[in-house]
C-alpha cells in the first residue's frame, strides 16, 4: 500500500514539475512550486517517520494536497470535472484515515 501512495507522489510530483515549465500564470506557478515544496517534506516523513501513525499522517497530508491540486487546476482552468475529482479524492481519504486508525486501534472491522 505504501509503495503505491509513493509511487502515486512520484508522478504527482513529476506532474508539478511538468505544469511549471508549462503553465504561464504567475500565482499558479507560484501554488505548484509551494506545493511541489511541501510534498517533498512530506515524503520525507513518510519514508522516516519513527512509527506507523507518522507515516498514516504524511498519506493523509498528500491527499489533502492532492485535493489542494485539483481545486487549483479547477480555478485556473474552469474544467468542473477537477472538482469533482477533488470531491471523490476527499471522501476516500476520510474513508482511508477511517481504516488506518481502525488498523493502528488493531480493531476488528466490524467493531
Amino acid at each position: 500500500m505504501r509503495i503505491i501512495f509513493w509511487l502515486f507522489s512520484v508522478v504527482v510530483i513529476f506532474i508539478f514539475v511538468l505544469n511549471i515549465f508549462i503553465l504561464y500564470n504567475l500565482f499558479l506557478n507560484r501554488s505548484l512550486i509551494f506545493l511541489l515544496f511541501c510534498s517533498l517534506i512530506v515524503m520525507i516523513r513518510l519514508f522516516y517517520g519513527p512509527t506507523a501513525a507518522d507515516r498514516i499522517a504524511a498519506i493523509t497530508i498528500i491527499s489533502i494536497m492532492i485535493i489542494g491540486l485539483c481545486g487549483i487546476l479547477a480555478l485556473f482552468t474552469g474544467k468542473n470535472w477537477y472538482m469533482d475529482i477533488a470531491l471523490v479524492w476527499a471522501l476516500q481519504s476520510f474513508i482511508a484515515a477511517l481504516t488506518f486508525a481502525k488498523f493502528l486501534e488493531r480493531k476488528k472491522f466490524y467493531d
